[in-house]
């Protein structure tokens, strides 16, 4: 497991409620409850800067990371897919994105065709990529701050060629391995819930550090998704379809920990000595069902 992928993940669960901004010594204790050493986690910390993420904060002797402008856009995009599925009765249209990169430059071409993957299209043929998804907005967006935009043309339409809609789903997506993954991820999780649930019918408690851990994991894990499940309308979709049930399961496992977890966070989090944050504001927005949070808003926007 990379120490970078968890810090997207403690900073996305966490740290952007509290300003967006902690002490390295705070990510090496908290990565070390996860079971990071603390060169994995510096190491991280350099890579991730390089990349654009995260950007260093001196004080003192002491050395602070924050979200960059692009890391505060991939949190925010990154909660909404997870914290909220979309629903509703799908338009029958398709978000159309065409690009041209030259072969002289495939590194760029890679990096498009991952964000891309990312954002849940899927490849119909080389340079056309399709969704049933109203992401045309976001996805200009989002090509834009990674300085891709001019590379890419979005186009919403209708299919009217002779494929059908599941046929072209086949084509850009396989699902029946997205729902075996889902299910693997039931069978992991399942148990641990219904352990957690047990323990606390019985009267007994959980401590806050094995809350943080577990609820870190169990975010860790359900992020991936993010890579793999395009969040296709119910109608495009298998009738036995695991990705409901795994959403249910994180969502129920997420808010039995989030108490206790926050509050091992709380213990170890450490901000610049200049930064006025709220700690009662904090924990409240740390706290704020993030499952009430909607997709309209983000669609409808129009391109900042």
């Amino acid at each position: 497991m990379k120490a970078r992928s968890m810090l997207f993940t403690l900073y996305g669960d966490y740290i952007r409620h509290f300003g967006g901004t902690i002490w390295s010594g705070s990510l090496v204790t908290l990565m070390g409850e996860l079971g990071f050493s603390s060169g994995a986690v510096r190491t991280a910390l350099s890579r991730t800067c390089q990349q654009g993420w995260l950007k260093a904060v001196r004080d003192g002797k002491n050395s602070f990371y924050s979200l960059t402008k692009l890391g505060e856009e991939r949190m925010e995009e990154a909660a909404r897919r997870i914290f909220h599925p979309r629903s509703g009765v799908w338009d029958g249209q398709w978000t159309i994105i065409t690009y041209g990169q030259p072969e002289t430059k495939p590194a760029e071409r890679g990096r498009l065709r991952g964000e891309l993957q990312w954002l849940g299209f899927g490849r119909l043929i080389p340079g056309v990529w399709i969704s049933p998804n109203p992401l045309g907005r976001i996805a200009l967006n989002h090509l834009r701050l990674q300085g891709m935009k001019a590379s890419a043309e979005v186009f919403t339409a209708r299919h009217i060629g002779n494929a059908s809609s599941e046929e072209l789903v086949r084509r850009c997506w396989d699902i029946a391995a997205i729902n075996r993954s889902y299910e693997q991820f039931i069978r992991t999780w399942q148990p641990r819930w219904k352990a957690c649930q047990g323990e606390l019918a019985r009267g007994a408690s959980v401590s806050n550090r094995i809350c943080f851990a577990d609820k870190t994991w169990l975010v860790h894990e359900y992020r991936k998704f993010l890579f793999i499940d395009p969040g296709l309308p119910a109608e495009l979709l298998p009738k036995a379809w695991a990705g409901a049930a795994a959403w249910r399961l994180f969502r129920n496992y997420y808010q039995l920990l989030a108490d206790g977890a926050l509050g091992f966070f709380e213990q170890v989090y450490k901000a610049p000595s200049e930064t006025r944050w709220d700690a009662t504001q904090a924990r409240l927005r740390a706290l704020q069902n993030p499952f009430e949070s909607s997709w309209e808003k983000a669609e409808t926007a129009s391109v900042r």
